[in-house]
C-alpha cells in the first residue's frame, strides 16, 4: 500500500502554518516586504534565538539588495537581462538606510 491509501505519508507544510507561528512584527515586516519570502526560513531562526529586531533588519537589505539587482530571464532558450526594478520605476529604496 502506498502512502496515500494508508494516510500516514509525510505531510508538507505551507508557508502559512510558519507566518501564522511568527511573532506579529516579524510576520508584519514579511507581509509588507517588496519581495516573497519563505516563512519557514525565518521561522527556523527566530525558534532558535535570533531577535526579531535582526530579522527585520534582514528583509530590509535583502529588498534593497534585490531591488538594485538586474533581473535575469528566459525567453524560450535565450537569457535576457533586463534592468533593476529600482532602475526601471526610478524610485528610491523602499526602506531608510
Amino acid at each position: 500500500m502506498g502512502n496515500g491509501i494508508t494516510g500516514r505519508g509525510r505531510r508538507t507544510r505551507d508557508n502559512w502554518y510558519y507566518l501564522d507561528k511568527l511573532p506579529p512584527r516579524l510576520r508584519l515586516a514579511l507581509c509588507h516586504a517588496a519581495f516573497t519570502w519563505d516563512a519557514k526560513w525565518f521561522y527556523d531562526r527566530w525558534n532558535k534565538g535570533k531577535s526579531v529586531d535582526s530579522l527585520i533588519a534582514e528583509i530590509k537589505q535583502s529588498d534593497r539588495h534585490w531591488a538594485s539587482k538586474p533581473v535575469k530571464t528566459r525567453k524560450g532558450f535565450k537569457w535576457m537581462t533586463e534592468p533593476s526594478p529600482m532602475c526601471q520605476t526610478k524610485v528610491p529604496p523602499l526602506y531608510p538606510k
